[in-house]
């Protein structure tokens, strides 16, 4: 286990700037933090082998899952539509990976059942590439 890190202590934070982000919540699951680049084709009549060129990265709306805690969900709905920066932190202060881009989200809480945890979901709708930072 020479790099191997676990998903405990994964924090979402928000804010004006990514220096000025804080503490949203610490999240159970996180979407993939990027995309899969649209395919071009470039096959042409003198080629027996479709080819391909890599296009624009496709990233759709992020969403994360939370445990409910109600001053985490106010805060959340608090920003609800305001463009902000954003940062998911793994490992303590981003020890393990510090991911960052802008967008904007929103949150609401998620149906329950007989002995379920209260759940709520963030989803961030992405305006930016999603870049790593150390």
């Amino acid at each position: 286990m020479a790099g191997e890190v676990n998903t405990i202590k994964t924090v979402l934070k928000y804010g004006t700037s990514v220096a000025l982000a804080t503490k949203l919540c610490p999240v159970k699951d996180y979407p993939d933090l990027g995309g899969s680049p649209e395919m071009i084709e470039i096959t042409d009549l003198d080629d027996d082998t479709q080819r391909f060129l890599l296009g624009v990265q496709s990233i759709g709306a992020m969403e994360f899952t939370a445990n409910y805690v109600e001053a985490d969900f106010t805060t959340l709905t608090a920003n609800s539509r305001v463009p902000g920066f954003y940062v998911l932190e793994f490992g303590n202060a981003g020890a393990d990976g510090k991911f960052t881009w802008q967008g904007q989200h929103v949150a609401f809480v998620t149906g329950g059942s007989v002995n379920g945890a209260r759940e709520m979901k963030i989803v961030i709708a992405p305006s930016t590439k999603v870049t790593t930072t150390v």
